[in-house]
């Protein structure tokens, strides 16, 4: 089995509960010993979706197929993200309250959002890397503050001004706490936040939670911020593909017709096809109209399975890509800064003055390049 054709298996597995095809197929190929476990740990793992997959087995009868020591690590792993994100909800509850007391109402987004909407089959099944919200441009800085005076949260050393240039405050942690919070206000970066920002969603916003205190996007705008995160701001470019993402909108594509609120959306039109082209394919579902080839969902094929197939290739036709994508927004973007905005002015004066900027900017390269580039073979 190729990475690719691994990469699809996953997705039949992922994908079995309202597909007896898939599950079949899933079943079958693993009866005829036709998977290499460790590998198929190593890129779920990679993916983040080993609990999902757990749990996935476990509702169809799969599991007695594993091997034993599989099987029990998978139910391990289950079990710690179980823990933590019960944590995490505790995490969740304490800024809400915090917020709240001040007058400031968030919108939780992402794998936080999903989980105050009881959009997973399970409250272990999300692995959750950060906490993110949305807030009001008014209440932005506001809520950062509050969190990092009341709450002990900490947002290590950044340059002065880059809160006002990017989508979210810098990444606030805290000691013992097992997600770090992005405080956003904006909901995706760049020019697709002229459509789709917090003006757009804040009207149609979803009260949840068995008092209706938390606050989380309707399905709709999740279904576009998922577009919107998981393809325009990276997945187009760098030829990525988070199974994690990917299942978080097939998930929802059982709420709501998400082809139709693509459509509704009405930018990025011949992307958005080809993102659901790819969902659909990944999780062997069957939807003609959706279905429809494009130029963008060739185009994007072909630059995945080159990065499925041959590492040196993808990175002969990723780095020239990154580096003039970098040096366009960060470089020539911040001189253009430095004299139409003073916070820009600020933030590149600082940093230039900062010997450990110079060091952190480099180690940004390397850790991009490791992120996307420098993965091992699985």
């Amino acid at each position: 089995m190729t990475n690719l054709e691994l990469f699809y298996f996953i997705g039949r597995c992922l994908a079995m509960d309202n597909n007896s095809e898939n599950k079949l197929r899933v079943m079958d190929t693993i009866q005829q010993d036709g998977v290499s476990w460790n590998r198929f740990v190593a890129m779920a793992d990679g993916q983040l979706i080993l609990p999902a997959l757990y749990l996935s087995f476990k509702r169809n009868g799969v599991l007695p197929l594993l091997p034993e020591e599989l099987a029990q690590h998978l139910a391990y792993i289950h079990q710690l993200n179980t823990e933590r994100n019960g944590a995490i909800q505790e995490q969740i509850d304490e800024i809400q309250q915090l917020l709240t007391q001040e007058g400031i109402e968030p919108i939780f987004l992402k794998g936080a959002g999903n989980l105050l909407d009881n959009l997973y089959n399970d409250p272990g099944e999300r692995m959750m890397g950060d906490i993110d919200f949305l807030v009001s441009e008014d209440d932005y800085i506001k809520a950062a503050k509050i969190l990092i005076s009341k709450a002990g949260y900490n947002h290590g050393n950044y340059a002065p001004g880059v809160e006002h240039m990017t989508h979210h405050y810098p990444r606030l942690a805290k000691a013992g706490a097992h997600a770090d919070v992005e405080v956003h206000r904006l909901l995706v970066p760049g020019k697709a936040s002229r459509y789709f920002n917090y003006e757009k969603v804040y009207p149609e916003r979803k009260a949840c939670g068995d008092k209706g205190q938390y606050y989380v996007l309707a399905d709709k705008h999740n279904v576009v911020e998922n577009f919107l995160h998981g393809f325009i701001a990276e997945g187009a470019a760098y030829s990525m593909l988070s199974l994690k993402t990917l299942y978080d909108l097939y998930l929802l594509s059982e709420r709501t017709d998400i082809l139709s609120t693509l459509k509704e959306f009405n930018h990025y039109n011949g992307k958005a096809r080809a993102y659901l082209k790819i969902m659909y394919n990944v999780f062997a579902i069957k939807n003609d109209e959706a279905l429809k080839s494009t130029w963008h969902y060739q185009s994007y094929m072909f630059r995945f399975r080159l990065y499925m197939k041959s590492r040196f290739w993808y990175k002969m036709l990723w780095t020239p890509y990154y580096v003039a994508e970098r040096f366009n927004e960060s470089y020539i973007g911040s001189f253009i800064g430095v004299f139409t905005n003073k916070n820009m002015r600020a933030s590149v004066i600082a940093r230039l003055k900062d010997p450990k900027w110079y060091f952190l900017h480099l180690k940004s390269y390397k850790e991009t390049f490791d992120r996307f580039v420098g993965q091992p073979k699985r």
